[in-house]
């Protein structure tokens, strides 16, 4: 697995401390407010959530069987305005090369590598910083093709564990997410989205009645993306990605309700590329941070 000793022991074991913490059901009562962010956080989640903390010992990390990967692989996550601090990596592999695509300042002693992008040349100027960033997260095959795999983490995700291991057993596709950990159908989701307001609703209703019309079935399932493995330039992968792009650019800014059309168009099926885990919260190497 090409394990370094680049990893922060004393850290991931804090953080282990600390979410193990939170546990107390006594803290949720006093400092949770709002019942949603409750109700997201109920007791089997959480329990579910901490449990895949286990604590590390260098031992055990700094094994290494190199049956992973012997190419080199490209890590990358894309900061566009202040919608997420820049979080550090726990683990650098040492056959990974980790970017960030971003506006912002970075420390020159930061794991991650400031990737320079001209925006003009992607015709993003007068985009908004989600479209931005959705871009550069669906079109790796246009930024990295001396890679062959390239694995996307949205900025709140902290990587603590070697990534390469997902690049293993690759499907036919080049592609590889986790299952959504709670809704299988983009209709509800769609719903879910104009309730929360996460988006504006006549744009949601209008990508719903496109779905619509174009035949798109109930609860066909649906993936989470906030981290995507993928051999970006398998031509599969990149007329996936072209398409997701055009989805998404025409209709609502929820990535995650544009993909699972785009699948069900190409006759593929969820399970064919929810290939990650069952949900990104069981997954052991890495964790969601809150945004700023």
């Amino acid at each position: 697995m090409f394990a370094n000793k680049n990893v922060d022991i004393e850290k991931i074991n804090n953080d282990f401390l600390k979410v193990k913490l939170v546990n107390k059901k006594d803290f949720w009562k006093k400092n949770i407010k709002r019942k949603a962010i409750y109700s997201f956080y109920r007791f089997g989640i959480l329990k579910k959530h901490v449990k895949r903390f286990n604590k590390y010992d260098i031992k055990e990390i700094d094994t290494s069987s190199n049956y992973f990967s012997e190419d080199r692989i490209v890590i990358y996550t894309v900061i566009f305005g202040n919608y997420d601090n820049i979080v550090e990596p726990d683990y650098v592999p040492d056959n990974c090369d980790y970017f960030i695509i971003t506006d912002n300042n970075i420390s020159q002693n930061s794991k991650w590598k400031k990737f320079n992008v001209e925006l003009d040349t992607y015709s993003l100027i007068d985009k908004s910083n989600i479209e931005k960033n959705r871009y550069f997260k669906m079109k790796p095959h246009e930024l990295f093709s001396d890679y062959k795999y390239s694995i996307y983490v949205d900025g709140n995700i902290k990587i603590s564990t070697d990534f390469t291991e997902f690049i293993h057993n690759m499907n036919s596709y080049g592609l590889k997410l986790h299952n959504h950990y709670r809704q299988s159908c983009v209709y509800k989701e769609i719903n879910n989205c104009i309730k929360i307001k996460k988006d504006n609703e006549a744009n949601l209703l209008r990508h719903m009645n496109h779905l619509k019309a174009s035949g798109m079935p109930q609860n066909y399932g649906m993936l989470e993306a906030p981290v995507i493995v993928r051999e970006h330039n398998n031509p599969d992968c990149v007329r996936i990605m072209e398409e997701w792009w055009k989805e998404f650019s025409k209709y609502s800014k929820r990535d995650q309700i544009s993909l699972p059309f785009i699948l069900w168009k190409n006759k593929i099926k969820i399970s064919e590329v929810a290939i990650l885990g069952k949900d990104i919260y069981s997954n052991y190497a890495f964790r969601k941070v809150k945004h700023r």
